[in-house]
């Protein structure tokens, strides 16, 4: 691969991963279960998908069954258990469960 294509592919990752963080902030905004915030969460998710961007923590936000964008007591179930947590979305019953370290 040349140093042209790597660097463009390089600006194409760096322009979706700004695009990532300004939809999740324009989500964070947004009213629990409303549509926007979901169309939000989607678009970050294909975004991510497409250009093999990591979320983090920011993809705990996300239901991987329904791509809701998830508020923690809204539509979202958070319970601390030993060792883990388990976050449960409220729009399609999807668990997820996350090691504590």
């Amino acid at each position: 691969m040349s140093n042209k294509v790597a660097s463009a592919k390089a600006s194409r990752k760096d322009n979706a991963r700004e695009e990532i963080y300004r939809f999740a902030e324009l989500a964070d905004r947004c009213i629990a279960n409303s549509v926007d915030a979901n169309r939000f969460a989607a678009k970050i998710w294909r975004r991510a998908l497409k250009h093999k961007i990591k979320l983090g923590l920011m993809g705990r936000r996300i239901c991987r069954s329904c791509h809701a964008w998830l508020f923690f007591g809204k539509n979202a179930r958070v319970r601390v258990r030993t060792g883990k947590v388990v976050i449960t979305c409220l729009s399609c019953g999807h668990i997820r469960r996350v090691r504590l370290r």
